[in-house]
């Protein structure tokens, strides 16, 4: 059946069972809802509610039954989720959603259910969060449970003011503040969130106070507030908190000091809140300190932007990086050579290592069972290297562990199954390799398993998904590369003049700019499909690298544009 008859077909069909709704014709059952009655048709009900289906096949004296009683739902919900069941009408509104939703989630409609909680996606703010996240808990709805509670997560600070959080059990409470997503620019404001709630209701909360504290992570919260704040009446019921106070007393000529290596805190306590960003480092574009390389971290939870620690030395155009779930390797570049550094997401510290064996520039970098590999590249003398070094955190040190059949520089790189696959690159007469090269971490040998159709350019950026890697062109091909399928077309790639690539959420998103521009787009790996990204990533930066990276919430550290660029240049990039 052709798409267009089918449509007809089904608006017929919509229409006939509305018809017959309002007129309540061929009615074979009765609905009775706080003693109001429904006069209802079983095929339908049992279509479109699992509920009634059940009911209905059961056997049971219900599905004989001429009249049905149906409980715990007023009669004013039942009539509209009725009215849906007959037309499929949008009748969501702000007053009925959350009664909606209870009677679709107990009546099994599932599609009303699913719009019910799309709506209240939508709409969720800090007034309503918690009461759509106690809602969604009591009943089950697992995906709006999520979305309201990353969302009371993300606007923590706002939503302890409001009178509804001082009404959460206190389960709800340590909860909370146990999450390492809590978003909250310090521990201090946690601690006063814990002492808001239990003051709105101290006679009865008091017995709460020592079991709150213990998930407060002291370790972050100096010395010098505890003292400020001893004095609040409610504490002194609290052996936790006095103890805590004898502990570290602190007198007036007392430098401040953070609350460490205590006996009475537990190892949560010691352990950062933490958030996955967008990591970025490249060679900044424009004033101030331009060509100065920098790494800059971007929310995917919200619209921010922060420049983490200074890189201790500059290595120049041309370097090479690689991350693991906390930390950044950074090597060579055209000015470092046999620089090595390490950035630790959790300290935001940078710490130089022993340098590479082997100076270069236009390398790549690949992490491999906790190993870092630097691979090829070019040589201070532009002499294009094979030289493949491995450097492994036991020994903190760079050695030569192998070297590729063909040396090239400026390639893509990537890691299937313990092995590490490289994909043209420069030679040393600087045309375009069309080999795909395979270097074996266990027998040190490289070998060519494949080629690659002529290529205009090496400008890559590389993702691995499930063995499967994806090979971005710059203003060319995207690339597909599979053990058992070798190398395939999978899309056409915009031009860029500068960008990233990085897996987050099963999308690849291209972060960079175009035309002057900044943009970002996200490629669906399995449609194939390429499309604009909800959110923008402004970074300011020529050859960069884009990687997920976990960092400590405490060293997030807002950027004000105000002191980076003129407002009126917001939003390009200078050429």
């Amino acid at each position: 059946m052709e798409p267009s008859f089918q449509i007809k077909y089904l608006e017929s069909l919509s229409q006939g069972i509305a018809d017959i709704y309002y007129n309540k014709r061929y009615c074979d059952v009765t609905i009775s809802v706080e003693g109001a009655k429904f006069e209802c048709h079983k095929l339908i009900l049992g279509a479109m509610s699992c509920y009634f289906n059940a009911m209905f096949s059961s056997g049971m004296r219900e599905s004989r039954d001429e009249v049905i009683t149906i409980q715990n739902v007023d009669k004013d919900t039942f009539k509209t989720l009725l009215k849906y069941v007959y037309t499929g009408d949008d009748l969501i509104t702000m007053e009925n959603v959350q009664n909606l939703l209870r009677v679709a989630n107990m009546l099994q409609v599932k599609c009303l259910q699913e719009h019910c909680e799309n709506f209240l996606n939508k709409i969720l703010s800090s007034e309503n969060c918690l009461s759509i996240w106690k809602m969604a808990s009591a009943i089950g709805c697992s995906k709006l449970v999520r979305k309201s509670w990353k969302y009371i997560l993300e606007n923590f600070v706002i939503i302890m003011e409001f009178d509804e959080f001082d009404s959460l059990d206190v389960n709800d409470i340590i909860s909370l503040i146990r999450d390492n997503d809590l978003n909250t620019s310090s521990e201090e404001v946690v601690y006063d969130a814990v002492i808001k709630w239990i003051q709105a209701n101290p006679e009865e909360r008091k017995s709460q106070i020592d079991n709150l504290l213990t998930h407060i992570r002291f370790p972050f919260i100096s010395t010098k507030y505890i003292n400020e704040h001893k004095g609040i009446k409610i504490l002194t019921n609290s052996m936790y908190f006095q103890e805590l106070v004898k502990e570290f007393p602190i007198r007036s000529n007392e430098k401040d000091c953070s609350l460490i290596n205590s006996r009475i805190f537990q190892p949560h306590q010691y352990q950062h809140r933490q958030e996955q960003v967008l990591c970025i480092v490249g060679t900044r574009s424009r004033h101030p300190n331009p060509q100065q390389t920098e790494l800059k971290c971007f929310s995917y939870m919200r619209d921010s932007e922060y420049v983490m620690a200074k890189l201790p030395v500059e290595p120049g155009a041309c370097f090479a990086v690689c991350c693991t779930k906390e930390d950044v390797y950074l090597s060579g570049g055209y000015h470092g050579q046999t620089l090595f550094l390490h950035y630790n997401g959790v300290t935001n510290t940078w710490q130089q290592y022993e340098g590479l064996k082997e100076g270069r520039w236009g390398h790549d970098m690949i992490l491999l069972n906790g190993n870092v590999y630097s691979i090829g590249g070019s040589s201070r003398s532009s002499q294009t290297l094979s030289s493949i070094e491995c450097y492994t955190p036991q020994n903190n040190r760079n050695e030569i562990v192998g070297n590729l059949l063909l040396p090239v520089s400026f390639m893509a790189s990537a890691v299937i199954k313990n092995k590490i696959f490289i994909f043209g690159g420069m030679l040393q007469d600087r045309t375009f390799s069309q080999n795909i090269q395979c270097f074996d971490i266990e027998s040190g040998t490289c070998k060519i398993v494949g080629s690659m159709p002529e290529m205009t350019t090496s400008a890559s950026r590389v993702v691995v998904i499930e063995n499967a890697v994806y090979i971005f062109y710059r203003g060319s091909d995207i690339m597909m590369y599979t053990e058992e399928s070798g190398l395939t077309k999978v899309g056409t790639m915009p031009e860029f003049d500068h960008y990233g690539v990085v897996h987050h959420k099963g999308l690849i998103l291209i972060v960079g700019c175009r035309n002057n521009q900044y943009s970002s787009l996200a490629f669906n790996p399995v449609s194939r499909e390429i499309t604009e990204y909800t959110q923008t990533f402004k970074a300011a930066m020529c050859g960069y690298h884009c990687m997920n990276l976990v960092i400590s919430k405490q060293h997030m550290k807002n950027i004000e544009f105000d002191d980076i660029l003129d407002q009126s240049e917001a939003g390009t990039l200078q050429g």
